[in-house]
């Protein structure tokens, strides 16, 4: 009697081990699958954001290769004659002018509109800080002239450069913007940033030396002495991808202040301070 007693207690504990691990292995495949419907889950949401991207890219290309054919089209009605790489294309902030026929009529009536040569009389500026005002005045108010006189020559030399195709697109298309006007302020602001920066050897748009910010736009050039030539480079903006110069340059500024000042390795800096009236 005692012997089956003890085999009852054995047989006992022999079922409650093989429970408790079958409850052990139920809640292990419970886990796994909710495990695997989370990761299920989860490849789903990756799988649609691939898509997207995939769409996204897709739609970018269609777009660059619309864009690329337009700009070679416009461009051959003035008989230039380009074929873009579009992946340079898609490295460039590219937009059209943002002015209104209002908004320029504006200024035309309010504003010297014309006077390309309007720092001739400035007794505070050099003579080829003066000459730059007139580049620069030339380009805005005569973009198509300048364009094919100036620029063209550059794209003749690269002819497939997309910096050069798209200023040429841009300048061939856009309405002229008022002439810039010598303003002391702006000026001094970028005579203080051109020399001291041209001391140090440094170069960007960080004040140094106490120098403080006078403008509401600013392109700096390095190591170019002739006038026209820091105009064409602006212009041009090669290896920046915003374009900012060639946007500030043909931009719906006023007021301009213009320091030429030596450069420790450059030989030579231009500081161009924008501004309104």
């Amino acid at each position: 009697m005692k012997s089956l007693s003890i085999f009852l207690m054995i047989f006992a504990l022999q079922a409650c081990v093989s429970i408790t691990k079958y409850n052990s292995l139920k809640n292990e495949i419970i886990q796994l699958n909710n495990n695997k419907k989370a990761l299920n889950k989860e490849i789903r949401i990756v799988e649609n954001k691939n898509r997207k991207i995939e769409d996204s890219i897709s739609q970018a290309l269609i777009y660059l290769e619309l864009l690329s054919t337009k700009i070679e089209k416009r461009l051959a009605k003035f008989n230039i004659y380009v074929k873009l790489d579009n992946k340079k294309l898609s490295d460039l902030a590219l937009h059209n002018q943002s002015i209104s026929k209002e908004s320029l009529k504006y200024l035309r009536v309010n504003n010297n509109f014309t006077d390309t040569n309007s720092a001739k009389n400035t007794n505070w500026l050099s003579k080829d800080e003066k000459e730059l005002y007139y580049w620069l005045n030339y380009a805005r108010l005569n973009p198509k002239e300048f364009c094919m006189k100036y620029i063209y020559p550059e794209h003749l030399q690269d002819k497939n450069n997309v910096y050069i195709a798209t200023l040429m697109d841009y300048m061939l298309h856009m309405e002229p913007v008022p002439a810039l006007f010598p303003d002391k302020v702006l000026f001094e602001s970028a005579r203080c940033h051109a020399e001291s920066t041209g001391k140090k050897g440094e170069l960007g748009h960080k004040r140094i030396d106490g120098c403080k910010s006078k403008f509401r736009g600013e392109c700096c050039s390095y190591g170019l002495s002739k006038p026209l030539d820091v105009v064409i480079q602006l212009l041009i903006d090669k290896h920046v991808s915003s374009l900012g110069h060639r946007y500030i340059c043909l931009g719906t500024y006023q007021t301009l202040g213009v320091s030429a000042k030596p450069h420790k390795s450059y030989k030579i800096n231009y500081v161009l301070d924008f501004g309104y009236k």
